[in-house]
């Protein structure tokens, strides 16, 4: 690794660009630590500091990860530590070479615009070096942009590149582009990519070491990002992610009460809605926000994890127990949300436990709330002991960890710690992470849990379909969770084919007053959800679009799983508004098309090398194709 990582690993295109042996910087009080190939790693030594460079390689995934351990072996505290993680220099001739960078933004929280401005992929191309300004994408966890970056070398339509993201929860930035401002015609400087976690002020005590989230990088070569955007999402599945927790089916069916019904409902109503539920197919029943005991808002009862709220479980704890019992008894598995991090002013956790909370900064519109010290190990250990005697008490199988990012290392490590501690300790336990929504989709995240809440907006099936497939372009499917929301008084509206095939790309669940369907409304449903459970693993091939993600109402969508070589491949088309029909290319595969369900009318014919499609407004559909047998 003498010339660095990007060389041993990149393609050669890009191997040859690399000015700088490592692809990250470590400076003390503004000096530059050089790093040296060493028995133990790729170290560097700068007076009382020593820093570790530990390195995993994927050859198979043609990736790799690393992550910084510094160490004060002196005896007095050392401060002045700066830290880029990732940091890369290239040498690019704009006349030959064009830089190009991809990105998607992140939840846009409760989006209900068409098209999204949430999962919408964007691109931009370094045309010439002539006064570029960098491309900046970062923010809050995963509230403006997924934490993804991706690059490339352009030489004549060829693209050799790479993705780089952080394991890591909170803060964050990349930027790309040319290191100095230049005119045409002038010297060409280096062209850079950079970027940084928020991880606070590093400051080591004597004997002190503290160990760096990881940086993940995938490479790829091609002539579309197509082959980037499937390494990368079998990477995050196969490598990054946990393994499939014990004895569960991954992509599951779930329900749960809140989007339709939110804070109006008592056991026995649950217990309604969980029964049709189990006729719809759910696996798991998860009994949402505004269980404890609360007042105006779901929000204002946080912290009251002792006390559910007596007006909907008078018994308090026993009502909960007898509500897991009767859902356990149909069939499904039982799971609560929490916001474990938060107390809201005069409930249980905080008044009982002032010490391990500190007040926190209130939004515009928010109420003063206070966050468990999770940076201490009794505010860690206060949080796991809390939610495991919850877990234990209700015989619980299902967790949406509802989680608001804060920067800080001490703090994610002690957050991160949490629910390591929870898939070890409580195997049969399935983990959804959720905050607002998709603001949770990191690779932080995906190292530890099994689900993501994509949405916080379940109503519009257009908007959530575009939600789906936009983030499917860089996430795995089993993260891409969202709700056919039922809606108190008027539930039978959402009980549609549409509304259903619209959350069929990702993970499909169903929200709210479910109950109100009837029994033919529930029997179309149920047999929808048995055909997502028949397909659902075949969402584990390889993905295409054939259509450019839309940019207006008139735009047509689609997703292709499957490249042909597995036993079969799926096909969904939607159509907002715009032409009657579509034509598109898809990877080659034998067998015939037939069509598995739609939700108006639908047409599928040969024509020359492509397919046209036919769809009417407002629908969509999904062709399945099975490889002949021989």
């Amino acid at each position: 690794m003498s010339r660095g990582l990007f060389v041993d690993f990149a393609p050669k295109v890009l191997a040859e660009a690399v000015r700088e042996p490592e692809p990250f910087e470590v400076t003390v009080q503004g000096e530059r630590v050089s790093l040296e190939q060493s028995e133990s790693g790729l170290t560097g030594t700068l007076s009382d500091l020593v820093i570790t460079a530990r390195v995993e390689e994927y050859s198979g995934y043609g990736a790799l990860n690393w992550q910084l351990t510094l160490e004060n072996r002196g005896t007095t505290t050392l401060g002045g530590v700066e830290l880029k993680p990732f940091r890369l220099l290239l040498d690019v001739d704009p006349s030959t070479t064009l830089p190009r960078v991809r990105h998607l933004s992140g939840s846009w929280h409760f989006d209900a615009s068409y098209p999204a401005q949430a999962f919408r992929v964007q691109e931009e191309a370094f045309m010439t070096h002539d006064h570029s300004r960098p491309v900046i994408i970062g923010g809050e966890a995963a509230r403006d942009h997924v934490p993804i970056m991706q690059f490339a070398l352009d030489q004549e339509g060829e693209l050799a590149g790479f993705f780089v993201g952080f394991e890591w929860s909170a803060g964050w930035e990349f930027r790309a582009g040319w290191e100095t401002f230049s005119f045409a015609g002038e010297a060409v400087g280096p062209f850079l990519l950079e970027g940084e976690m928020t991880l606070g002020e590093i400051v080591l005590a004597p004997g002190a070491t503290i160990t760096t989230p990881r940086v993940h990088v995938g490479f790829f070569t091609g002539e579309s990002w197509t082959e980037l955007d499937n390494r990368q999402r079998r990477y995050l599945k196969e490598r990054l992610a946990p393994e499939p927790h014990q004895g569960h089916q991954e992509l599951p069916v779930s329900y749960n009460h809140w989007f339709g019904i939110y804070l109006d409902f008592d056991l026995e109503d649950l217990k309604r809605q969980a029964k049709r539920a189990t006729e719809l197919g759910c696996e798991y029943f998860c009994l949402d926000a505004s269980w404890y005991r609360t007042s105006r808002s779901f929000l204002a009862g946080v912290g009251n994890w002792n006390t559910p709220d007596p007006r909907k479980f008078p018994k308090g704890s026993e009502d909960i127990r007898e509500l897991s019992a009767f859902v356990r008894d149909l069939g499904m598995g039982f799971g609560f949300w929490h916001l474990i991090q938060l107390a809201m002013v005069d409930t249980d956790m905080l008044r009982e436990h002032p010490e391990l909370y500190r007040a926190s900064t209130p939004g515009s519109r928010q109420p003063q709330a206070y966050r468990l010290r999770l940076e201490i190990p009794e505010g860690e250990e206060f949080a796991y002991q809390t939610l495991r005697r919850m877990i234990d008490a209700w015989n619980v199988t299902w967790m949406r960890y509802e989680s608001v990012p804060e920067n800080g290392l001490r703090y994610n490590q002690g957050y991160y710690r949490v629910i390591d501690r929870l898939r070890k300790d409580v195997p049969e336990l399935y983990i959804e992470i959720c905050n607002g929504g998709g603001m949770r989709l990191d690779l932080g995240s995906v190292a530890r849990v099994h689900g993501n809440w994509l949405s916080d907006h379940t109503s519009d099936p257009e908007v959530c379909r575009f939600m789906q497939t936009g983030a499917l372009r860089f996430w795995p499917p089993d993260y891409l969770n969202l709700a056919v929301t039922a809606f108190r008084g008027r539930g039978g509206e959402t009980a549609t084919e549409h509304q259903v095939l619209s959350r069929m790309v990702g993970v499909l669940s169903f929200s709210g007053a479910v109950a109100e369907w009837n029994d033919d409304q529930t029997k179309r449903i149920s047999a929808l959800v048995d055909l997502y459970k028949e397909i659902r693993d075949d969402k584990r091939q390889p993905v295409f679009f054939p259509l450019p993600q839309p940019r207006r109402v008139e735009d047509w969508d689609a997703v292709v799983f499957g490249d042909g070589r597995g036993p079969r491949q799926l096909l969904f088309v939607f159509r907002t508004a715009g032409a009657e029909s579509v034509r598109i290319r898809l990877p080659e595969a034998d067998g015939s098309w037939r069509l598995q369900a739609a939700s108006g009318t639908a047409a599928l014919e040969e024509d020359g090398d492509a397919l046209k499609i036919s769809l009417s407004k407002r629908s969509g559909a999904l062709w399945m194709r099975q490889r002949s047998s021989k």
